[in-house]
């Protein structure tokens, strides 16, 4: 966009009568936005590993931390394939809103939204699924409903720091779904390369919800 922007004209006329720097809100939003957008997935290590503290209050058992870690791995393996089919990055994918990007060449490539999303909820419906397979046997002495357990476990494995780091020296040494490049598979630039992944706690999404909505009524929990 120009820094220069018209707003005044001709009361008579479409001419443009001058033309000048506007240094207000609006001219200063001319100047921000760009033409394309610029999007690059987030890395909750610079971060500093932020975390909501509603929901990391409530206790973690290590046993169901292990029973979920094959889950993640699953969904993950899965949301990789995908982010390489469709050539999209993370975000794109629970949204269902594919960005404009050079990636995409192809026209078929264009209009990804509703495959997307037709992707996601099939992955949504096959994660849960395992999810609560995978404690079936567990009988739980807490207000909190299994679901609801699965989804703080989930949340610790993808946000919180020890986890996040334990899960990463795992796929480090080969362990579950680390990915092994194509031969034909494009190369990222370096600032777009995938970080540790970060959507797979939001398959609960509605008992995360429940989780940060209770979180006044903890004491019983520790």
């Amino acid at each position: 966009m120009p820094d220069s922007v018209d707003f005044a004209k001709s009361e008579h006329s479409d001419d443009v009568k001058k033309t000048y720097t506007s240094t207000g809100v609006l001219g200063e939003l001319f100047r921000i936005v760009q033409p394309d957008p610029h999007f690059s997935p987030c890395d909750i290590r610079k971060f500093g590993y932020p975390t909501e503290s509603r929901i990391t209050q409530y206790p973690i058992h290590t046993s169901l931390l292990e029973r979920l870690k094959p889950v993640k791995a699953h969904y993950e393996k899965v949301l990789q394939y995908d982010m390489r089919r469709y050539r999209v990055f993370e975000p794109e994918i629970p949204s269902g809103i594919a960005i404009k990007n050079k990636r995409r060449k192809r026209a078929r490539d264009q209009n990804l939204n509703e495959p997307l999303r037709d992707t996601y909820n099939t992955l949504i419906t096959e994660t849960r699924q395992m999810a609560m397979e995978r404690i079936a046997d567990i009988e739980f002495r807490t207000k909190l409903t299994p679901a609801q357990m699965v989804a703080r476990h989930c949340y610790a494995l993808t946000y919180e720091k020890q986890y996040v780091q334990d899960w990463e020296e795992q796929l480090s040494r080969g362990e579950y779904h680390a990915m092994v490049k194509q031969e034909d598979e494009e190369v990222f630039e370096e600032e777009l390369k995938p970080k540790p992944l970060i959507s797979f706690p939001w398959v609960f999404w509605s008992e995360l919800i429940q989780l940060a909505g209770m979180a006044g009524d903890i004491k019983s929990e520790r």
